[in-house]
């Protein structure tokens, strides 16, 4: 006895139980590999309230925070498309209290003019303003703006110069001193990009963890397999005991008849279909800039489920005639002559010698 299909269409649903989780397992890490943290995915962002909280949330392997500031205030510089002459987004300074102190540091940030509009209402109203970015280096093509913060650091209530202890106006390496070293961004829409890249990532790892539940449960039962649907368990019993006597009456590597019923094998996968449900053959071709990339013969049943049978052209007319040995009553539509011109060719000379 040979090999037995439903050992076979076992061995299918590991091989595929196995290749949709290690797909499943890929696209969630590029989730991972882009920088995004479980809170981030989740909106549950590292909060920035005191400086106590930015030394925290900068030391965490978390991207978006959301800074909470009692005071925004307009930097002094804007960047805006020259070509419009409209302005895309401003220099911002959030005031970040030290824990147990009336003392300030100065979170620089680059957010969008109604964010700012935003923020400022929020401020009006007494509240407190709140913002979404994330945490990086100040970057090179900032220094604009931050020279603007150093050289505006004033009173932003009365336009004087802000004094030190001493009474003096602080100098420029005093106000850095004020200046935290990360600044925060969401002008840029990292934070839409990145629900977009989970939609995308997230979306495919789900569906082939959806895929690969199926597979498993195939491996489990592969009387489950997607090609023995059409079948009854009598049917499916009979074809398993036809494949393993392995009385074929046409035996090729990836397509065999047998009494009742036909086999196409594509790797560890295998589909079965019933002779007598054939109802009509046709060539079905796949091109690519007009050449014949694949050519397929196309078997209709009954049910109207369709199998394709991939051939070569010159085999076309063997695999036809075989189909129709096994099934007189199949309906070979005309594209499946190509193969049989030989045939007719053949038997018009016979005629010509009588």
């Amino acid at each position: 006895m040979g090999e037995s299909i439903l050992k076979r269409a076992k061995m299918s649903g590991l091989i595929r139980f196995i290749i949709f989780l290690v797909l499943a397992v890929v696209f969630f890490c590029l989730i991972l590999l882009l920088g995004y943290s479980f809170q981030d995915v989740t909106g549950n962002y590292c909060e920035i309230r005191t400086y106590e909280d930015y030394v925290e949330c900068s030391r965490k392997d978390q991207y978006f925070v959301k800074v909470y500031s009692d005071y925004v205030y307009e930097a002094g510089y804007e960047y805006y498309d020259v070509s419009t002459d409209i302005t895309l987004s401003e220099f911002v300074d959030f005031e970040i209290p030290l824990e147990g102190t009336e003392s300030y540091m100065s979170l620089l940030g680059v957010v969008s003019v109604s964010d700012l509009d935003k923020m400022q209402e929020q401020i009006n109203n007494g509240e407190t303003a709140t913002y979404v970015g994330h945490l990086g280096e100040l970057d090179s093509s900032y220094n604009e703006g931050l020279f603007a913060v150093v050289d505006g650091y004033v009173d932003y209530y009365t336009g004087e110069e802000f004094y030190n202890e001493y009474g003096f106006a602080y100098t420029e390496d005093e106000v850095y001193n004020f200046i935290l070293p990360l600044q925060v961004n969401g002008y840029d829409h990292t934070t839409t990009s990145m629900y977009i890249y989970v939609a995308i990532f997230g979306g495919i790892g789900l569906l082939f963890i959806v895929l690969a539940i199926l597979a498993f449960r195939e491996f489990l039962d592969p009387k489950r397999n997607h090609s023995f649907k059409a079948l009854t368990d009598e049917d499916l019993a009979r074809a398993d005991m036809e494949y393993q006597q392995g009385t074929f009456s046409f035996n090729e590597k990836k397509f065999k008849v047998s009494d009742h019923f036909f086999y196409i094998l594509a790797g560890p996968n295998i589909t079965i279909g019933k002779l007598a449900d054939i109802t009509d053959l046709s060539i079905y071709e796949v091109r690519s800039r007009g050449i014949v990339a694949n050519r397929y013969l196309r078997a209709r049943m009954e049910s109207g489920k369709v199998f394709d049978i991939a051939v070569k052209k010159k085999d076309i007319l063997r695999y036809v005639e075989e189909l129709v040995k096994k099934n007189p009553n199949i309906d070979v539509d005309p594209s499946c002559e190509v193969g049989r011109s030989r045939e007719k060719k053949e038997k018009n000379s016979d005629v010509k010698e009588k």
